[in-house]
């Protein structure tokens, strides 16, 4: 598994009640709508942008069309804010941090705060992130990408000897049918050749 050398913002969807101004003169008193916000924070950063979804999404679009972005990242972004909708949690890009074994209890707790939703994030931490993450952020990070190097070269190797294991027994396999063939034939001949004996020494 590689790290990617950028990952993709922490985005994080809310919902405010915006006044409708139209709404508002036509029905004489304050009048509120609904409508979504993406909470927008650069990995590693603190900065936070906010845009309406409604504007932000056709701009990935253009974004897009124009090669300032890749698809992927935006079709990203768009099963985030479709998870948001649906009332469930957006869908992590690797593998989540929660899952990774080293990680203690503290540590886990100050990177969700920070955004870091995945040992991938972690692992190309920039120094403002590792900064955040305080004492221990920088080996941590480290860490991290030695975990994820190792578990790509362990996966792969145990993938070669899986694959190396299965055509063995393939091999065996048809070397013991191959025999059970032979030793089928030689019994056959066996009785075929006691069958002439027998019959030359007149027995029946």
């Amino acid at each position: 598994m590689n790290v990617p050398e950028a990952r993709p913002p922490f985005v994080v969807f809310v919902t405010h009640a915006v006044e409708d101004r139209a709404a508002s003169i036509t029905n004489g008193c304050y009048t509120a709508r609904d409508v979504d916000f993406a909470h927008i924070t650069p990995a590693g950063s603190k900065d936070c942008v906010e845009r309406e979804v409604s504007d932000w999404l056709p701009q990935l679009e253009r974004d897009v069309e124009n090669s300032r972005i890749p698809r992927a990242l935006k079709d990203h972004f768009e099963s985030c804010y479709k998870a948001f909708k649906e009332g469930k949690a957006a869908p992590i890009v690797g593998t989540p941090i929660d899952q990774w074994p080293p990680i203690s209890p503290a540590q886990l707790v100050n990177c969700k705060k920070l955004g870091v939703q995945s040992v991938e994030d972690l692992a190309s931490a920039n120094d403002e992130l590792i900064g955040r993450l305080g004492m221990g952020g920088r080996s941590l990070s480290q860490k991290a990408a030695t975990w994820l190097s190792s578990a790509g070269g362990d996966s792969g190797k145990i993938a070669e000897q899986l694959a190396a294991i299965k055509e063995e027994n393939a091999s065996l396999k048809l070397a013991n049918e191959r025999l059970q063939e032979q030793m089928k034939e030689l019994i056959s001949q066996v009785k075929a050749v006691n069958a002439v004996k027998s019959t030359r020494n007149g027995v029946i």
